[in-house]
């Protein structure tokens, strides 16, 4: 009751940090700088926050292109395309 999952993926490199929020809430002002989605990828009412912010971090941890950011707006628009984004786990 009252928790909220988010991603966070810290990659190799300095600028290599993504931060994901179903909610596309950004980051607190304190956490590290990072690239974060802007866009609400879980509706309201639902329980999917965990299983969309591990799918997320799967995918970018899987992720073998140098390209990490054009990965993050792959994997935010894979399930911004789905009508019920609980059919991608």
């Amino acid at each position: 009751q009252g928790s909220h999952w988010v991603g966070y993926f810290n990659g190799e490199k300095e600028f290599d940090k993504y931060y994901f929020d179903p909610y596309g809430i950004e980051p607190l002002p304190d956490f590290p700088k990072c690239i974060f989605n802007s866009v609400q990828v879980q509706p309201f009412g639902t329980r999917l926050c965990g299983q969309l912010s591990l799918y997320f971090l799967f995918k970018m941890n899987k992720c073998e292109c140098g390209n990490k950011s054009q990965k993050f707006d792959d994997i935010i628009e894979e399930m911004l395309d789905c009508l019920w984004p609980e059919t991608l786990l």
